[in-house]
């Protein structure tokens, strides 16, 4: 049966949030990505002459940073459990803690060269 024209072949509409999930999805995949193989992606920028390098990072940045127009999450700290503050400060604790264990590999790479 052809679709008529003027009427939705889905009268519900197309669901929310399925391209935001697929963008954080791919976000997450690339960032994955770098984390497991931080030292081989630095290894091979440093091979890449600096216009090759500065492309990219930009297109890299694309997929692992939110556009202008995106608005980051807004918590309402009054609104959350006991529980749920705990994990909030404990995840805070485990993302600065990564990024010192990065800032280390880096001194200690920096280092051996």
């Amino acid at each position: 049966m052809p679709f008529q024209k003027g009427t939705s072949g889905n009268p519900a509409g197309r669901p929310k949030k399925t391209i935001r999930e697929d963008q954080d999805e791919i976000r997450f995949m690339i960032f994955d990505f770098i984390k497991a193989n931080f030292c081989e992606v630095f290894t091979d920028l440093d091979t890449m002459n600096s216009k090759d390098r500065i492309r990219f990072l930009l297109q890299l940045l694309k997929h692992a940073e939110p556009s202008h127009a995106e608005k980051p999450p807004v918590i309402d700290l009054g609104k959350l459990t006991p529980e749920a503050l705990d994990d909030l400060i404990r995840k805070v604790y485990e993302v600065q803690q990564e990024q010192n264990d990065r800032i280390k590999l880096l001194d200690n790479e920096a280092m051996r060269q």
